[in-house]
């Protein structure tokens, strides 16, 4: 199977009934949002398959062992796991890891810029800018 419908299918059903902000827009719909903008971009499959999963170790019981099983690729296992923050870590050293794998800081750049359009706080503004700005230079 193709790893981009492999991963839009398992993120599409690790994210059903999980909300936005909002509370009403299906979580899912901003995975598809930052695939679709780095296939526009030009992005390889691999890439587009990260952004599908790049919340669902994070945010789903899905682990890295079950993505695995289910025929995702090690790099890009490897490349979701380097996007999934850890429990006690800083978003600063999580940034740092991040800018060390470069599918994850090209993911996380498109997901910053998602996440931005998508109506966020003051703070979370802040923190985003800021990210954008340590991953863009960290290249």
């Amino acid at each position: 199977m193709n790893i981009v419908i492999l991963s839009h299918f398992i993120a599409k059903n690790a994210h059903a009934g999980q909300t936005r902000r909002d509370g009403t827009t299906e979580y899912f719909t901003h995975s598809k949002r930052v695939a679709e903008a780095l296939r526009k971009a030009g992005y390889s499959e691999d890439y587009r398959a990260v952004a599908y999963l790049h919340d669902v170790i994070e945010d789903t019981n899905v682990t890295a062992e079950h993505l695995d099983e289910l025929g995702v690729t090690r790099i890009v296992i490897d490349s979701v796991l380097a996007m999934t923050k850890r429990t006690g870590e800083s978003y600063d050293d999580y940034l740092t890891r991040v800018a060390q794998d470069e599918m994850a800081r090209i993911v996380k750049i498109f997901d910053i810029k998602d996440n931005l359009s998508d109506l966020p706080t003051e703070k979370q503004k802040e923190k985003y800018v800021r990210a954008l700005e340590f991953l863009e230079k960290n290249s």
